[in-house]
C-alpha cells in the first residue's frame, strides 16, 4: 500500500489536488504512479475538501478523512445551531434593548453562512430551528415580517421586538403558541396596558421579558402587570420586568430568574406585593432588584417571612439603607447564596452592618463567611466575603468612585464598621483578611483607623491565618498585635503577613512583632513587604536585612515603581459565570499581582 496522488482534472476525481489517498502498489486504472515516499505536501488551499496527510505519518501508512460535505445534514445543523444559538437554554434577558441588537447581528451571521457553499445554503434553508430568532423593529408590520419568521415555519421561536406597535403585538400573540422567548423593549412609552394584546395561552413559552422606559410626568402609578397571554405560561422560568409588578393572579409560578427594576417610583407598589411575588415562586436562583424597593410606609403590619432555599446569585442595586433593611427582615437566604450589594443611594447608614436586621441570622450565607477584603472608599467601603469552598459570598460595591470626592473621608463611618462586623459575620472564623486604607492611588490621602479599634477586633480573630495591609495603617495594627489576651498572642493562628504600599512603617514595631510571637511559640512563617520606591533607604536596607535574619519567618522582599498588588482572598466562583460576571464589582477584578523593577529572593 503506498500514497497516490490524485488530480482534480483526471476522470471521476471530485477531491482537492493536496489529497494523497491510499492505493493497492502497481499501476492504477487511470494511469497513476505509485509513490514509495509520501510526497512534500501543498497547501490545503480548498475550503470543504478532505484533509491532507501529516507528512510525519509512516510510509505506506494510510491517513484519509472523508470530505466535510460527507457529515450528515442533522450534524451541520447541530453545529451551526450552537454556533448561532449559544445562549440557547440559558437565555435570561436583562436588558432587552441591548439583547435586540446583539440578535441583529447574529441573525447576519447565518446569512453569510448561506454563501459559503451550495450544502451549508441547502442544510441551513432545510432546517426551520435555524431561523429561530425573529427581530421585530419599530417600522416592521405583518406583512413586512423578516425572512427568519416563515423560515422557522412551525418551529418555536424567540422574538425581539423593539417599539410600541399595538398591531404587531396583535399578530404575534396570534402565534403565541410558537413562542419560546418572547422579549419587548419600549425605549420611550408609557402605555403599560400596551402588553393586554398579548391574550391567548404561551405553552411553550420559557422566557419572558417587557420593558418600558418611562420618562418626564408620565410616570406610571400603579404598575401591575396586566393578565398576559391569558396567565397560562406553564413553562416560563426567566422574567424581567420594568416598570412592572405581577401578583400570583398572574399565574407566574415556576420562576428560577427575576429581574425587576425601576419599581420605587410605583406609588401602589408595597412591601406584601413584593413577598407575593417571591412566595409564589420558591425555586428562585437568581433575583436582580434594580431601584426595586417597595414603599416604606406599608411596612409596619407585615410580619411573615418568605424562604429562597435555591437562591444562587441576590442582586440589589440603587437602593437605600433602610430600604434593603426592610427587605432583609422578611427574607430567609441560604448558605449557598452569592449576595451582591452595589449602587447605594446618598445615605449610607452607619456602618456596612446597618444594611441588616439587628438578627441577621436568617441571611444564612454570611455566616460561612471565612475570608474578606475591606476597601475604604472616602464615606464608604467596598467589601468582599467568600467562604472557603467560593460558593456563597457577600459583595458591596459603593459607586462613590463615580462621584465627586470629598476631601476628608468620614472616620467615624469607617471606624463603626469595623466595630460592628462581627454583628454580621462571626469573626472568630475569619481566616484571611485584605485590609486597603489608602483611599487615594495618587496621593498619600488614607483612612486612620485608630489602635483602639483594632483592641476591639483583633482579639476575636483566633482563627486568622492571613493579614495583607495596603496604605498607612500598618503600624496602627502592628500596635494591637503587640498586645496580649491575658497570657495568649492576639490571632495565635497567624502565619503570614503583607505590607503593601507603606514605606514608613515601624522597623522596631514589626521586629518586636516577629520576636514576641517567637517567643510564644508561635511564629510567623511568612513576612511579604512590597513597597513603590525604586531603591530603599540604606538605613531601610539594613532594616529589611535584619528581618530577613529573623528565625523560623520566611521573608520575602520586593521593591520597585511598578508594585502592584492583588487581594489575599480568591473571587467568589459566580464571578467566573456569564451571569455572575455581570454582577459582580469593578473594583474586584482592577485588582493585579504585584509586579517590580527590582526584587530579593526571599531568604
Amino acid at each position: 500500500m503506498a500514497l497516490v496522488p490524485v488530480r482534480r482534472d483526471e476522470p471521476g476525481a471530485s477531491v482537492s489536488p493536496a489529497y494523497w489517498s491510499e492505493e493497492a502498489a502497481g499501476p492504477t486504472p487511470t494511469g497513476q504512479c505509485v509513490l514509495d515516499e509520501p510526497p512534500k505536501i501543498k497547501p490545503f488551499t480548498n475550503f470543504g475538501q478532505t484533509a491532507i496527510p501529516h507528512p510525519q505519518f509512516p510510509r505506506r501508512l494510510g491517513y484519509k478523512i472523508g470530505p466535510i460535505n460527507s457529515i450528515p445534514t442533522e450534524t451541520l445543523a447541530h453545529i451551526f445551531g450552537c454556533t448561532l444559538d449559544d445562549d440557547d437554554g440559558d437565555e435570561f434577558v436583562r436588558y432587552p434593548e441591548d439583547h435586540y441588537y446583539e440578535v441583529c447581528e447574529r441573525a447576519q451571521d447565518i446569512t453569510d453562512l448561506m454563501l459559503v457553499c451550495k450544502t451549508w445554503q441547502n442544510t441551513i434553508l432545510t432546517f426551520p430551528s435555524l431561523w429561530s430568532r425573529v427581530t421585530v423593529g419599530p417600522k416592521t408590520t405583518p406583512r413586512t415580517m423578516p425572512p427568519p419568521f416563515t423560515r422557522s415555519k412551525a418551529a418555536l421561536i424567540k422574538v425581539y421586538m423593539l417599539g410600541e406597535s399595538s398591531e404587531m403585538l396583535a399578530f404575534l400573540d396570534k402565534h403565541s403558541r410558537r413562542l419560546k422567548a418572547f422579549h419587548l423593549e419600549v425605549p420611550k412609552g408609557n402605555d403599560l396596558t400596551l402588553v393586554e394584546k398579548l391574550r391567548s395561552p404561551a405553552p411553550f413559552l420559557e422566557s419572558l421579558s417587557l420593558s418600558f422606559s418611562y420618562i418626564g410626568e408620565a410616570n406610571p402609578k400603579d404598575g401591575k402587570l396586566p393578565l398576559v397571554f391569558g396567565g397560562h405560561m406553564p413553562r416560563l422560568t426567566r422574567l424581567t420586568l420594568s416598570p412592572y409588578r405581577f401578583t400570583p393572579s398572574n399565574g407566574i409560578r415556576n420562576l428560577t430568574h427575576l429581574r425587576i427594576s425601576d419599581t420605587v417610583d410605583l406609588e401602589q407598589y408595597y412591601l406584601s406585593d413584593l413577598l407575593d411575588m417571591l412566595e409564589a415562586n420558591p425555586n428562585l436562583e437568581e433575583l436582580d432588584m434594580h431601584a426595586a424597593s417597595p414603599a416604606l410606609e406599608d411596612q409596619r403590619g407585615v410580619s411573615r417571612d418568605v424562604e429562597l432555599p435555591r437562591l444562587y446569585i441576590f442582586s440589589l442595586s440603587y437602593h437605600n439603607w433602610d430600604q434593603l433593611r426592610h427587605i432583609f427582615w422578611h427574607l430567609i437566604i441560604p448558605k449557598t447564596t452569592n449576595l451582591i450589594i452595589h449602587d447605594v443611594l446618598e445615605d449610607a447608614g452607619e456602618n456596612v452592618a446597618a444594611v441588616f436586621p439587628p438578627d441577621a441570622s436568617r441571611i444564612k450565607n454570611l455566616s460561612t463567611i471565612t475570608q474578606i477584603s475591606i476597601t475604604h472608599v472616602y464615606n464608604y467601603v467596598d467589601f468582599v466575603g467568600v467562604s472557603d469552598d467560593r460558593l456563597s459570598s457577600f459583595i458591596q460595591a459603593t459607586s462613590t468612585r463615580h462621584f465627586a470626592l470629598e476631601d476628608e473621608a468620614d472616620v467615624p463611618y469607617h471606624n463603626s464598621t469595623w466595630l460592628t462586623l462581627g454583628h454580621v459575620i462571626p469573626l472568630g472564623q475569619l481566616r484571611s483578611i485584605w485590609v486597603d486604607t489608602l483611599l487615594d492611588k495618587l496621593s498619600a490621602a488614607h483612612v486612620s483607623i485608630p489602635v483602639p479599634v483594632w483592641n476591639q477586633v483583633l482579639p476575636q480573630l483566633n482563627a486568622l491565618e492571613l493579614l495583607a495591609i495596603r496604605g498607612p495603617a500598618t503600624d496602627n495594627i502592628l500596635t494591637a498585635l503587640l498586645l496580649l489576651n491575658g497570657t495568649t498572642l492576639r490571632c495565635p493562628r497567624l502565619r503570614s503577613l503583607s505590607i503593601y504600599h507603606d514605606s514608613q512603617f515601624s522597623f522596631m514595631l514589626l521586629f518586636n512583632v516577629l520576636a514576641m510571637r517567637l517567643t510564644h511559640g508561635s511564629p510567623l512563617l511568612e513576612l511579604n513587604v512590597f513597597v513603590k520606591e525604586e531603591e530603599p533607604p540604606t538605613k531601610r536596607k539594613q532594616e529589611l536585612e535584619i528581618l530577613r535574619a529573623a528565625q523560623g519567618t520566611r521573608v520575602t522582599l520586593v521593591y520597585g515603581a511598578g508594585v502592584r498588588y492583588k487581594p489575599c482572598i480568591p473571587p467568589p466562583l459566580v464571578c467566573e459565570t456569564e451571569a455572575g460576571a455581570r454582577y459582580h464589582p469593578e473594583f474586584f477584578h482592577a485588582n493585579q499581582e504585584f509586579s517590580s523593577s527590582s526584587s530579593s529572593s526571599p531568604s
